[in-house]
């Protein structure tokens, strides 16, 4: 199953400072609280390679380690990774059940830790679910809680915008665009999460300025994203963008890359898409496609699976 971009756990930050820099190194911490933060990174490194299940043992251990040295904030953050993990699984009912417990401990503290990236799981949920109206709600309460927490709100509002341009609301679409990529460049670092929201809100980008017939901006915002996930080998992103830019440019080798990611991520759907598409510029005189290859893949995807190299 594909990665979601709105699923959100707590990638790694680094925990000492520098050498030689000047800094002095924080003292260590205790045995349990160690394990915690130890384990939510491994947690944190399994996800982002897609292998879900592998990701959810070790956010377990987490929360195990965080129970007992009783620091509620990682407590509330591996039960949300935990949910999130289910749901790129598809256990829906475990990844309601976890993130229901998240909520409900993150409402109990004073600062409501985490609460944003907890609302936009549970929206993910209700949009699996088919619950677009609930999905819609939950995203607008993130946004609120993310600014309310000083932090961005960008990923939610482009998942806003995703929903609004599935459902036809054009204007609203274009407006939730515009509004993902002005908070998306706020915080975007050269590496890190912040650089993945920033890939998606520039392909929204992109899709709003094909909304508006501006091909050449297009272009440039799908390229843009496009290296900005190269960058961090975030294989959702780059099946999204080299679909993208294979579609605008009518380009094969565009294509020929979207394919094997869509595989590579279980979208087979995805796969079939991208095959149409190639199809269409096998039938033109200047650009020969041979489509048996591509077909014997999509018939047996097996060998192409990310999961592959997974524990």
């Amino acid at each position: 199953m594909s990665l979601p971009r709105f699923l959100t756990v707590i990638l790694a930050a680094a925990l000492l400072a520098a050498p030689g820099c000047g800094g002095r190194l924080p003292p260590p911490d205790p045995p349990n609280l160690a394990e915690a933060k130890d384990s939510l990174s491994r947690g944190n490194y399994w996800f982002g390679r897609g292998c879900y299940r592998e990701a959810g043992r070790f956010f377990k251990e987490g929360e195990i380690s965080a129970r007992l040295s009783d620091d509620a904030g990682l407590i509330i953050r591996a039960l949300n990774s935990q949910g999130a993990a289910a749901l790129a699984e598809n256990s829906l009912d475990r990844s309601a059940n976890l993130l229901a417990q998240a909520l409900e401990l993150a409402q109990a503290q004073p600062d409501r830790p985490e609460a944003d990236r907890i609302l936009g799981n549970l929206a993910a949920l209700a949009q699996r679910l088919g619950r677009t109206r609930d999905a819609e709600d939950l995203w607008r309460a993130a946004v609120q809680a993310a600014r309310e927490a000083g932090a961005s709100p960008a990923t939610y509002q482009a998942s806003l915008a995703r929903l609004c341009l599935a459902a036809g609301r054009r204007d609203e679409f274009l407006a939730l665009a515009d509004e993902a990529l002005a908070e998306a460049r706020k915080t975007a670092q050269p590496s890190g999460p912040e650089s993945l929201t920033l890939a998606d809100a520039l392909n929204l980008a992109g899709q709003a300025a094909l909304g508006r017939e501006d091909r050449a901006e297009a272009e440039k915002f799908f390229r843009e994203a496009l290296d900005l996930d190269r960058r961090m080998e975030y294989t959702p992103g780059l099946a999204q963008n080299t679909e993208a830019l294979g579609l605008l440019l009518g380009d094969a080798g565009f294509l020929d890359r979207a394919f094997y990611l869509r595989l590579a991520l279980g979208d087979d759907r995805g796969g079939a898409r991208v095959l149409e598409a190639l199809k269409k510029l096998a039938q033109g005189p200047e650009t020969p496609v041979s489509l048996d290859v591509y077909r014997a893949a999509l018939r047996n995807p097996a060998p192409y699976r990310l999961d592959l190299r997974c524990p």
